[in-house]
C-alpha cells in the first residue's frame, strides 16, 4: 500500500490479481509499449479488468492504432461494458459516433466541411 496515494498506476504483469489484493485505492493499468495489434492491446486491457483493475491509461496503443477512434471505442467497450476484445472491435467498427458540437471542432477544415454539409 502506497502511503497517502489516492490512485496507483502500474503495468499489467503476471499474478496481477495478487497485486490488486494488496492495494486499497483505485488501480489503473498503464498502457505500456505499443503492441503489434489492436487485439493484443484490448486483450491486455480485458485481462487486467478480469483481474480487478479500476481503469486503463493507454496512449500509444490508441493514438498509433490504424484507426484511433475505433480503438478508443473498443477500449471503452472492454473497460466499461465488459465486452471481450473481439466483441469490442466488432461493436466499435459498427458504432456510429455522435456528431460533435461545433465548439469541439478545432480544425478549420472540419468547420468548413461541417458548414458546407449543412447548406
Amino acid at each position: 500500500q502506497e502511503n497517502g496515494a489516492d490512485i496507483v498506476k502500474l503495468y499489467y504483469c503476471e499474478n496481477f490479481e495478487e497485486v490488486r489484493e494488496g492495494i486499497q485505492v483505485p488501480l489503473v493499468m498503464a498502457g505500456g509499449k505499443k503492441l503489434p495489434g489492436e487485439l493484443e492491446a484490448l486483450t491486455m486491457a480485458y485481462n487486467a479488468c478480469q483481474d480487478g483493475i479500476d481503469g486503463v491509461d493507454m496512449g500509444r496503443n490508441i493514438f498509433q492504432a490504424d484507426d484511433p477512434e475505433i480503438m478508443i471505442r473498443a477500449v471503452r467497450a472492454v473497460v466499461h461494458e465488459g465486452k471481450t476484445p473481439e466483441e469490442a472491435l466488432v461493436l466499435a467498427r459498427l458504432e456510429v459516433p455522435p456528431a460533435l458540437p461545433e465548439k469541439y471542432l478545432s480544425s478549420k477544415r472540419l468547420k468548413q466541411e461541417r458548414s458546407g454539409a449543412e447548406r
